[in-house]
C-alpha cells in the first residue's frame, strides 16, 4: 500500500481552534489483481497532531477502498482538506459525499460543500 501526502494544514487560535493543531491528509493506494489486470483502489487518511502542556496527542482515521479512480480521490481529498475535516468526522462527511456522488448531482462537490458544512468541525 502506498500512502501519499496530499496536503497539510496548521490551525491556530486565530482559525478558531481552542488549542493549535496540525492536520495531514493522505491518499491511500492499494494495488489489487483482477483477471490479469492491476487495479488501484484508493482511500483517505487524516492524521491530527496536537500539543497540550508539552504532551503530543495524535488522532487518525483511515478509510480504505473508497473508489478506483485517481481523479475522484483527488477531488475528495481536496474537499476534505479545503473544509478542514478532522479524523473524528471523516466517516460521516465521506458518507454524505458518497451519497451526493451516487445521486449524480450536477455539481456534486459544490452541492456537498453547501449542504454539509454543519457536519464538519474544527477542533
Amino acid at each position: 500500500m502506498k500512502k501519499i501526502l496530499y496536503s497539510q494544514k496548521q490551525l491556530t487560535q486565530a482559525d478558531g481552534a481552542t488549542t493549535p493543531f496540525n492536520l495531514e491528509y493522505y491518499i491511500l493506494e492499494n494495488q489489487t489483481n483482477n483477471e490479469k489486470m492491476n487495479i488501484s483502489i484508493y482511500g483517505i487518511e487524516i492524521f491530527k497532531t496536537q500539543n497540550s502542556n508539552g504532551i503530543e496527542y495524535t488522532e487518525s482515521k483511515s478509510i480504505y477502498e473508497i473508489c478506483s479512480t485517481e481523479k475522484l480521490i483527488h477531488k475528495i481529498a481536496k474537499v476534505l482538506s479545503d473544509n478542514t475535516v478532522t479524523p473524528i468526522c471523516l466517516e460521516e462527511v465521506l458518507d454524505e459525499l458518497i451519497i451526493s456522488i451516487e445521486k449524480n448531482e450536477d455539481s456534486i462537490f459544490d452541492g456537498f460543500l453547501r449542504d454539509s458544512r454543519q457536519t464538519m468541525q474544527v477542533g
